[in-house]
Parts: C-alpha cells; sequence; structure tokens
C-alpha cells in the first residue's frame, strides 16, 4: 500500500519485546558475530545476512 513516501509514526513507549537469544563474537573473520537462539542454537537465516552484509 502506498502512502505517498510518509510513514505513520507509532508510540512504542510500551512495546515490551522478550529477551530471548543473544549475538557472540566468534573466532572467525568469515563470519565474526552469530546470532543465537533462546536455546543456544544459530540461527540459520540471521548468519546469512551477517554474511551478506561482510561480502
Amino acid at each position: 500500500m502506498d502512502h505517498g513516501g510518509v510513514i505513520a509514526e507509532r508510540e512504542v513507549s510500551g512495546l515490551v519485546v522478550a529477551r530471548v537469544g543473544r549475538v557472540e563474537a566468534t573466532a572467525t573473520a568469515a563470519l565474526p558475530w552469530v546470532v543465537l537462539d533462546g536455546a543456544g542454537r544459530v540461527i540459520a537465516p540471521a548468519s546469512e545476512f551477517l554474511r551478506e552484509l561482510l561480502a
């Protein structure tokens, strides 16, 4: 939907986001950071996105 290039402002001060998962540094230059889910598993789509940013 086109709104003429205007993005409506939203009230987000009451937004609550669960703190699940984390970002950790690695020893690999090809991917120096990984995003982990709440169980400590790598989130593959996030890793792919980060690799693209490094390219």
